[in-house]
């Protein structure tokens, strides 16, 4: 179910907002999360720490602007 629901979201993002870059962040203790981003063809970016804690963040650019 998670990973229709962030298709779901990639297809809102790119085809009706038409944004040219998405990114999630995710709990680096989310192992669950990072397997959905990997499975819909996010990549990660690098790991980070703000001020409610570290963070992986994951991206993908729209395929149609590549």
């Amino acid at each position: 179910m998670g990973i229709e629901a962030a298709k779901a979201v990639l297809e809102y993002g790119f085809a009706i907002l038409r944004l040219p870059h998405l990114i999630c962040l995710i709990d680096p203790d989310n192992i669950p999360s990072v397997r959905v981003a990997t499975k819909i063809g996010m990549n990660f970016e690098y790991e980070g720490t703000d001020n409610k804690g570290p963070f992986l963040l994951y991206s993908m650019s729209c395929p149609s602007l590549q």
